[in-house]
């Protein structure tokens, strides 16, 4: 793993007539991974036949996803030979959705292997993926292939005077199949009047199919206004179905502000269903001014030590090892 991560092409190409490829580490990481999100077009091809191409680590990504994050274009071109590309990750994303703000080429390599009604946990598509970002790509498609609710949620004029008459006549906590309320919906995209209308008489609390809370939705997105309405009602230590709470949410999706907002309210050190902590998945996702805060307050074990590894920058991998070093003592003495 170590010199797939490296690059070290002779030195893969020597391990393989020995090493099981296959291997994931604790967090699910894999060889073929470590090569594809650094954009090792040589070693991806040695590993790609002697991989799984299609294995997620704990939080859904596959090589592929990687790849497409980091704009690789040659990588994701030799992914999509074996890949699918129709994997969803923990938050519901695929791989089309994470390349919507990045390559065009990549966007087209993966339109033709792509579902592109796909939805991820707050119900968004790839056109509204790709219709955040500006990006043009998504016009190659048919319009018979994007079914109506693109064409809803894209073009929703959020009129206050309807929310008001709808609340006198409809059950404001009423759920669509995937268990979505009209706040959850709100909150997912920041429309904080709306927020604060339904507020009146909605349930705050109430989780759809995968256990998302309206909290969630706007942490995750950074809506920090509509987080602070939330905040008098909520629950903070509801989880979804993966044990992530909204701070988890928060930490992940790089939200500084809402991160602030919620840091002294939340037990930071709670393990999600796979064990990891909020700070685990700010590392995982390489945002450091989310690790530098939450280390103010988090225990920092051998398991963050290990995300720093495999997915941290130099700079947080720097900072963590320099706590870890002298036994966390900040934290034990204002906790302990």
């Amino acid at each position: 793993m170590g010199a797939c991560s490296g690059g070290h092409v002779e030195v893969v190409r020597l391990l393989l007539r020995t090493e099981d490829a296959t291997i994931q580490n604790c967090l699910g990481f894999t060889s073929l991974m470590a090569a594809s999100s650094r954009g090792h077009t040589e070693i991806v091809r040695l590993v790609l036949g002697k991989s799984d191409v299609n294995a997620v680590d704990v939080v859904g990504w596959t090589s592929l996803m990687y790849a497409c994050k980091n704009n690789h274009v040659e990588v994701v071109r030799l992914l999509l030979t074996e890949a699918d590309a129709t994997i969803q990750n923990q938050l519901g994303c695929t791989a089309l959705m994470i390349a919507s703000s990045g390559n065009t080429e990549i966007s087209r390599l993966l339109l033709a292997k792509s579902d592109v009604n796909a939805r991820d946990i707050v119900g968004c598509t790839p056109l509204m993926y790709f219709s955040s970002h500006g990006r043009p790509e998504i016009s190659r498609l048919s319009p018979e292939s994007i079914d109506n609710l693109n064409l809803t949620v894209v073009s929703t004029d959020h009129n206050q005077e309807i929310v008001r008459f709808l609340l006198d006549t409809v059950e404001v906590n009423a759920q669509d199949r995937n268990g979505w309320t009209a706040l959850m919906y709100a909150s997912r995209f920041g429309i904080l009047e709306i927020v604060r209308l339904l507020l009146r008489r909605a349930d705050a609390d109430k989780q759809n199919m995968c256990g998302i809370t309206a909290l969630m939705c706007c942490s995750a997105n950074g809506h920090s206004e509509s987080v602070k309405l939330l905040m008098d009602v909520a629950d903070f230590d509801l989880r979804d179905e993966h044990g992530w709470t909204a701070f988890m949410y928060a930490s992940y999706e790089g939200k500084l502000d809402i991160v602030k907002l919620l840091l002294s309210v939340v037990d930071v050190n709670v393990l999600d269903y796979n064990s990891c902590t909020a700070l685990t998945l700010a590392i995982m996702n390489d945002t450091f001014d989310i690790v530098e805060v939450i280390t103010t307050r988090a225990f920092i074990t051998e398991l963050e030590l290990l995300a720093c590894y495999d997915y941290g920058s130099l700079e947080i991998s720097t900072r963590l090892h320099e706590l870890f070093s002298i036994g966390n003592d900040s934290f034990r003495r204002n906790h302990f």
